[in-house]
């Protein structure tokens, strides 16, 4: 990756860490996602009644060929003595972001807009949908369920995270990276979500 593009990923990553979007509080994250989406120049832009953010990227038709989704929504601090960095600081530290919500996933959905944002229209072979969807961590799928119900998709790539292991489902199946669960506790009996992205 360019050292320009690392910094945009980086640069919206901490942008979003910043703004505490717990499940139902999404709007300011919502409504920084939509402005980068327009500043890199995706073709459609709209936010739902629900709250999603959704872009579209190359010719709107029937049946688009993937949608991506990263939700916007975090879950409460808990356990704050134990952090090291102030939850909602996104600094940056030892090569990390640190913060609520940088593996879960506002990392994924940082890399996910400016990646996809910044492909030349060239190369996309139909339509791309990029979903950051809202209420995940109280209502896991519905809101996506939303987005695909108005844009119909042949595949979905869910952007949570996964140990940089591929995961896969089928119908409404678990998630699985590798043959194992895609998310597990860590050592520390802290879940994923408050786990730094690391380089």
């Amino acid at each position: 990756m360019s050292a320009s593009l690392e910094a945009k990923v980086v640069g919206l990553c901490r942008e979003l860490v910043r703004l505490d979007s717990l499940s139902g509080r999404e709007q300011r994250v919502a409504e920084l996602v939509s402005k980068e989406m327009r500043e890199l120049g995706y073709d459609h832009v709209e936010t739902d009644e629900l709250g999603n953010v959704v872009g579209i990227l190359g010719a709107q038709t029937t049946q688009a060929s993937a949608a991506f989704d990263a939700h916007m929504d975090v879950v409460p601090v808990s356990d704050a003595p134990r952090w090291t960095h102030e939850p909602f600081s996104a600094e940056l530290a030892e090569g990390c972001v640190w913060g609520r919500g940088t593996t879960d996933v506002k990392g994924s959905l940082a890399a996910l807009v400016v990646g996809l944002g910044l492909l030349p229209r060239g190369v996309l072979q139909g339509t791309v949908v990029v979903s950051a969807s809202v209420g995940e961590e109280a209502v896991e799928g519905l809101a996506l369920a939303s987005v695909l119900t108005r844009h119909p998709v042949k595949r979905v790539v869910i952007c949570e995270p996964t140990g940089l292991r591929l995961g896969w489902a089928t119908g409404a199946g678990p998630v699985y990276a590798w043959r194992r669960p895609a998310w597990q506790p860590t050592p520390r009996g802290l879940s994923e979500a408050s786990m730094p992205c690391t380089s």
